[in-house]
C-alpha cells in the first residue's frame, strides 16, 4: 500500500474484521531482504542472543514457515 491508497479503508476492515480484531502494520524494510533479527527480554533484560530469521532465495520476507534456516546470534 501506499499513502493515499484509496482501498485503505477497506483493506483495514479486511484484516480487522470490521474492527473486531487487531492489526498491526509497518513500513516495508527492503533490507529485510538480508534477514532480521528478534532480540528477546526476560524480565526486563536482553537475552545475549538473538534469533535470525533468513528469507528462501527469492523471497523479499522470512516468515515463520517453512523455516529455511534459523541462526542463533551472540
Amino acid at each position: 500500500m501506499k499513502e493515499g491508497d484509496p482501498n485503505l479503508g477497506v483493506i483495514a476492515e479486511t484484516l480487522t474484521e470490521h474492527g473486531t480484531r487487531y492489526c498491526m502494520a509497518q513500513n516495508y524494510l527492503p533490507a529485510i531482504k538480508d534477514g532480521d533479527k528478534r532480540v528477546l527480554v526476560v524480565d526486563g533484560e536482553p537475552v545475549p542472543y538473538c534469533l535470525a530469521r533468513i528469507p528462501q532465495g527469492g523471497e523479499t520476507v522470512a516468515i515463520w514457515l517453512p523455516v529455511v534456516a534459523v541462526n542463533l546470534v551472540r
